[in-house]
């Protein structure tokens, strides 16, 4: 299997900073400062698009279809926050495979407890 471009900037430079951008201009002044890789945040799309922190609001449509304009904007490799993947492994798979048709470089994802749950324990005293 041949590296992939994040493998190969890591390997030209080691470890990395790198910005989180949330469109197609955020992303154009990344690659202008002179990152190498950028990623696209859940928090700052949730936030820019629908003024609400990331509560797993977005949907998996919106967050692809961001992914698409953004990774189409600059010659960097873009990596996406793929949130829960959206529901089940299918979702997961097939979350992952749009990103993959939109240009990501890459993707992040995490499991995510009911936010009544996490509500309670927070709150619950």
């Amino acid at each position: 299997m041949s590296p992939t471009r994040i493998h190969r900037i890591l390997d030209q430079v080691g470890s990395i900073a790198f910005p989180g951008v949330y469109d197609t201009l955020s992303a154009k002044l990344a690659r202008q400062a002179g990152f190498p890789v950028a990623f696209i945040s859940g928090y700052s799309v949730a936030a820019t698009a629908i003024g609400e922190p990331d509560l797993g609001l977005l949907t998996q449509t919106e967050m692809i279809e961001r992914a698409r304009h953004v990774c189409g904007s600059v010659d960097i490799p873009v990596i996406v926050d793929a949130d829960t993947g959206y529901g089940n492994p299918l979702n997961v798979y097939r979350t992952i495979k749009e990103l993959i048709a939109a240009g990501a470089a890459g993707c992040f994802g995490r499991q995510r407890r009911p936010v009544l749950e996490r509500a309670g324990r927070r709150f619950a005293h």
